[in-house]
């Protein structure tokens, strides 16, 4: 994955913090790829177009358990589902506290 912007028109970085549309987790990104790295049939199961840039989320746990009813330890999202987060705070086992 990607860690910065070299070359690729990206609506996020790495570092910030954002909201999934659908599902409205917050997460930090922690990295990306100027296309999507699944194959075209999962894309088409998760409703999104593939030839846009993925990023790497690392997710808030409080929204995970609240959600999902579990941890997840990363999530992989389309850049068109991610919007800029209002709250910037982000509680994960892989961040400092």
């Amino acid at each position: 994955a990607n860690a910065g912007r070299e070359g690729a028109s990206l609506q996020f970085r790495v570092g910030d913090v954002v909201r999934h549309r659908k599902f409205s987790y917050r997460g930090v990104i922690f990295g990306w790829h100027p296309r999507c790295q699944k194959p075209l049939e999962w894309c088409r199961q998760m409703g999104v177009d593939h030839d846009q840039p993925f990023y790497l989320v690392l997710p808030d746990e409080r929204d995970c358990m609240q959600l999902f009813g579990a941890y997840r330890a990363d999530k992989y999202v389309a850049e068109s589902n991610l919007v800029l987060a209002d709250q910037r705070r982000i509680v994960h086992r892989e961040l400092p506290r």
